[in-house]
């Protein structure tokens, strides 16, 4: 589940209901959460104690270093099949300013320096 940072406390429990049934030592639901570090707040409050309890696995990524946005923008100028240099480095100095560096926000500003260009 995708920004699952947007899903209302009582969409969290109806989703923890149906982590409830198994069969045997089978689970029927596996859920994946991806969101904003809201989502963690959310699910570590009392309130979802026994949803938090059933989450396996937590993962929190981190900001990027400062020296590593370079690299970031150029992988995923790769990734979309691009070898073109699209951003001066002074662009990219500028993205490394994104708040703390995170790979959303420095993906953002990234997206809309191209768009400012391309305007």
């Amino acid at each position: 589940m995708d920004e699952a940072q947007h899903l209302r406390n009582d969409a969290l429990e109806d989703l923890r209901l149906l982590t409830n049934y198994e069969t045997g030592s089978e689970n029927w639901l596996c859920l994946l959460f991806v969101g904003l570090t809201q989502l963690r707040r959310c699910v570590h409050m009392s309130v979802h104690e026994l949803l938090d309890q059933r989450i396996v696995l937590h993962y929190h990524l981190s900001a990027l270093a400062r020296g590593r946005i370079s690299e970031h923008v150029i992988y995923l100028l790769r990734v979309a099949d691009c070898n073109l240099p699209w951003f001066a480095p002074a662009t990219v100095k500028e993205i490394s300013h994104a708040k703390q560096a995170m790979p959303h926000e420095v993906n953002r500003m990234a997206h809309y320096a191209l768009l400012a260009g391309h305007a």
